[in-house]
């Protein structure tokens, strides 16, 4: 009974974790991007402008700055002796690449429906899009920023896009913010189940082959 209960007491305190909700936020921009994960006891802020990461679990915390590295003195490069440049008739691809594409073809319908349910199973709190069309030509960024004008019609009260234009400036820009929050537990069976419902004999034997 002892044992049952110390077993007990340790799987709770793996599953209980990972009940707990797990927050996501951050933006992005052509400038660089930021990010931030944040649950109860866990916190992880990553900024690529300062490529600085700063850490927080329980009570202890990091901070982890990018280190540049001194100016190197760069060796001096022999020539390398010419080599006679062969022509060889393409080979029939071997048995091993057909299986190795067949596996692609089987296994890529199967994960964009396990993308569709991890992300099914997030809950945004705010989700923001903007997407600025510029181009060398006006006439050419007119014209795409007519066609990206459907794009709104997915707007929620969580989610926006938006589609500006921009003709003074040469190359597309964009901003992003979102916010959101999922439970690990549920990720964890969504892969679990979806594990389960893959035909492994079959992958095995094109792995094998």
């Amino acid at each position: 009974m002892i044992w049952l209960a110390i077993g007990s007491v340790l799987l709770l305190l793996l599953v209980i974790p990972l009940c707990l909700k797990v927050h996501f936020s951050g933006s992005a921009s052509n400038a660089g991007f930021n990010f931030l994960i944040k649950a109860p006891g866990l916190r992880i802020r990553y900024d690529s402008v300062s490529d600085t990461t700063k850490q927080r679990f329980l009570w202890k915390s990091a901070r982890t700055e990018a280190k540049t590295a001194g100016s190197a003195p760069v060796p001096e490069q022999t020539p390398s002796p010419k080599r006679k440049i062969t022509l060889s008739l393409p080979k029939k691809k071997s048995k091993r690449e057909a299986n190795q594409l067949a596996l692609v073809k089987l296994l890529a319908p199967r994960l964009w429906k396990l993308m569709k349910r991890l992300f099914g199973a997030i809950h945004a709190d705010q989700i923001l899009a903007k997407i600025i069309v510029a181009t060398d030509d006006p006439m050419t960024t007119a014209i795409l920023y007519g066609a990206l004008q459907p794009v709104a019609a997915f707007n929620s009260p969580t989610r926006t896009f938006l589609i500006e234009a921009d003709f003074e400036k040469t190359s597309f820009g964009f901003e992003l913010h979102w916010s959101f929050w999922a439970r690990p537990i549920v990720w964890l069976w969504i892969i679990s189940t979806w594990l389960l419902g893959l035909p492994l004999l079959r992958i095995y034997r094109m792995t094998r082959a």
